[in-house]
């Protein structure tokens, strides 16, 4: 806490914009600097069927020193936001036509009858066994998987651990297998990929998730357990090859959700600091 408020009266912040650590609420607090919380979830609620409220109390309180509070899809959250809070949609980084199509051909992805983006990521139970998959076992099947896994056969394409714009391999897949995350999700809905959700047991954020996805009736949306999902094999999943993605159209569809965002920020900040009523 106090090199957070070190840095932030060093710096002179005028804005301090957290998704969504709670410390650099207390801190602007104290220094009266606005502040904006963005995210789909809060270490409060994420907590709350594990601890006491006694232990969560702290994290409470200073989740209640936001000023606004923007809320992603799949946020169940209290009333966060002392000024406002605000829903926004999915979005995601945008899409480079050229960078997408390099990783294509660079892999040569078109020799594979089908593609599968999968990242597992923390949390998920047996992730030791990862290599025993029966997914692997189809050789006409690619797969886009992250750096951290140590899996390597001829199939398997590893994003480079150096890589940014990882939301070039979800578009070149045909299916997005994942664990509830957030942007991954977010991208798959935006590039209108097939989508199934390996559900982490205990985890409120994924059950509020997939209740937002299930809630707007999100297309070829499946949800399985790390138990069903590792006895599935690659024939499990029927899709078509997609050449049909447009990122242009991808990137209108980008640039909406952005849009909304800023001018949140416009209508709850600039007016504020002008001393305009909201």
């Amino acid at each position: 806490m106090k090199q957070e408020k070190e840095f932030l009266s060093i710096t002179n912040a005028d804005l301090v914009i957290s998704d969504i650590s709670p410390i650099p609420f207390v801190a602007a607090d104290s220094l009266n600097i606005t502040s904006v919380g963005i995210s789909n979830f809060t270490w409060y609620t994420a907590y709350l069927e594990l601890f006491e409220d006694r232990q969560l109390d702290p994290l409470f309180q200073a989740y209640c020193k936001m000023d606004y509070f923007i809320s992603l899809p799949g946020a169940y959250e209290p009333p966060w936001g002392r000024q406002e809070r605000a829903k926004v949609g999915f979005y995601s980084r945008q899409l480079i036509k050229h960078e997408l199509s390099r990783i294509k051909q660079e892999l040569n992805l078109e020799r594979f009858e089908k593609v599968l983006f999968f990242t597992a990521g923390l949390g998920i139970e047996g992730l030791k066994d990862l290599e025993f998959l029966r997914l692997w076992k189809n050789p006409n099947v690619a797969f886009l998987v992250s750096s951290t896994m140590s899996i390597r056969q001829d199939n398997i394409f590893h994003i480079p651990k150096d890589y940014l714009e990882s939301q070039h391999y979800v578009a070149a897949a045909d299916y997005v297998i994942t664990k509830p995350g957030w942007s991954t999700i977010s991208e798959a809905i935006l590039f209108e990929k097939p989508l199934m959700l390996i559900r982490r047991s205990g985890m409120r954020e994924d059950t509020n998730l997939i209740t937002a996805l299930v809630d707007q009736g999100s297309n070829s949306l499946e949800i399985s357990n790390w138990e069903e999902f590792i006895e599935l094999d690659a024939s499990y999943y029927e899709i078509n090859k997609r050449d049909n993605l447009n990122p242009d159209n991808i990137n209108i569809k980008i640039n909406h959700y952005l849009d909304d965002i800023c001018l949140i920020f416009d209508r709850l900040l600039i007016r504020e600091w002008k001393g305009e009523p909201i």
